[in-house]
């Protein structure tokens, strides 16, 4: 997403960018490709080409279902969010913590 992102915001053409998680399980790879999208956003206003809409699929109905929650344990979010990045797209709901819309 480093080089990624940059070369997109090259590109001149006004069209969505369109990112699709496969297999992506209960989520988080979907939701961490969404907040990195929207710090690079954040610090290069208007430097993407059109809108960025992620789409994460997986073979499992059941834990497709428990991504959309967007609500994860501890260990989950401690182990691949800094605190600064859990601070700021999540609330915590007693040992739980649900992504921000």
């Amino acid at each position: 997403m480093e080089t990624l992102l940059p070369e997109l915001a090259k590109t001149k053409r006004n069209m969505p960018i369109k990112v699709w998680s496969a297999a992506c399980s209960s989520g988080q790879e979907p939701y961490s490709i969404s907040m990195i999208t929207q710090e690079f956003q954040q610090k290069n206003p208007g430097a993407l080409p059109g809108d960025v809409q992620v789409t994460g699929t997986d073979i499992s109905p059941a834990i497709l279902s428990e991504a959309k929650e967007g609500v994860y344990d501890n260990l989950a979010v401690i182990r691949g969010l800094s605190p600064e990045r859990t601070q700021r797209f999540f609330t915590q709901k007693e040992h739980k913590w649900q992504i921000n819309r």
